[in-house]
């Protein structure tokens, strides 16, 4: 097999998580990044699952050992379904993506984020994500707006590490809890410090709520930027947002969040 044939292969790692919705089972992880592969010309050489719990602050070790081996034997590509399936830790992500961006052998793509290590895009994620670091002190007034751009998008990215907002995300796709979750954030939308581009999501979010409800239909979220948009609200004000839903679906996020099984 020639070197250019093998840079065109990937292995896929899929990871467990204790509280995982079942679409993030492994078979899932791997429909999807299979379907990745086919967008890109990429060839399957392995699907690796890995049933290991993470361990706080650290890489996975399944993970460590699925990059070795690639870059051991040539294959120019893993995939991985969410920067969640590598480690719980957001420090530890930002580290590894960092160090990851410089490798040339192996690239290391995130299909969550439709990004690879190495892309413009993701170096424009992890230079906003260091300016957060080094200005956390700093008053966001006094920033420049291109800065303060960069870094809200950094901050959603980093938030959309959390297993709370991962949980929150999978429950908009559930037509039994979408609904109580939209109408909880629009009703707080004046009090919460909410973006533009989050503002027209729940407001979008909304609109087709109560148009679904006229017909008779539950709402079900669908796995698109704005569904994003009003998860990452949910998630920053989660707080708030609980006050206003019944116990067993608080009780359900925050159960995920602190590691308890339902």
């Amino acid at each position: 097999m020639s070197h250019s044939s093998q840079n065109m292969l990937a292995m896929l790692y899929a990871s467990y998580n204790p509280g995982d919705p079942e679409e993030l089972g492994f078979q899932d992880q791997f429909l999807d990044m299979n379907a990745y592969c086919l967008r890109r010309g990429f060839e399957v050489a392995e699907m690796v699952s890995d049933p290991e719990a993470p361990q706080p602050g650290r890489i996975r070790a399944g993970f460590e050992k699925v990059l070795a081996r690639a870059e051991a034997e040539g294959v120019g590509h893993v995939v991985i379904f969410d920067i969640g399936r590598i480690t719980c830790d957001s420090r530890s992500a930002l580290a590894f993506l960092k160090h990851a961006a410089a490798r040339s052998a192996v690239k290391v793509h995130i299909l969550s984020w439709e990004m690879e290590t190495g892309s413009p895009e993701i170096a424009k994620a992890l230079k906003a994500a260091e300016d957060i670091l080094e200005m956390q002190s700093a008053s966001p007034k006094a920033l420049p707006s291109s800065l303060r751009m960069r870094m809200a998008s950094a901050e959603r990215e980093l938030l959309r590490v959390k297993p709370l907002w991962r949980k929150i995300f999978s429950l908009l796709q559930d037509e039994r809890y979408a609904g109580s979750l939209i109408t909880a954030l629009t009703e707080l939308k004046d009090t919460l410090d909410l973006g533009e581009r989050e503002l027209q999501a729940v407001h979008g979010a909304y609109d087709h709520l109560v148009l679904f409800q006229a017909l008779g239909f539950r709402i079900k979220g669908e796995r698109t930027d704005n569904t994003r948009l009003v998860s990452d609200a949910l998630s920053r004000n989660w707080p708030l947002i609980k006050t206003r839903l019944r116990g067993e679906l608080h009780e359900i996020v925050d159960g995920f969040e602190t590691g308890a099984f339902f």
